[in-house]
């Protein structure tokens, strides 16, 4: 059984073009999100370690607009 080393740094630490699709996975679509986004709210998947700070900073980089 091998040891697990310690974490250095995490998957969401690196800078570079793909950040802000390595911290929103994909969009949510149900029937919940469809009718919200009637509303102008969107829903996404996201990565497990992003914070909210780099989710809100992953929309703006995509989508141009202030969350």
């Amino acid at each position: 059984k091998q040891e697990k080393k310690p974490r250095t740094r995490g998957p969401l630490a690196r800078e570079g073009a793909g950040d802000a699709y390595r911290i929103l996975i994909r969009p949510v679509i149900t029937e919940k999100s469809a009718r919200l986004e009637a509303q102008s709210t969107y829903t996404f998947l996201v990565h497990p370690d992003a914070n909210k700070t780099e989710v809100a900073k992953a929309v703006r980089d995509l989508y141009g607009v202030k969350p």
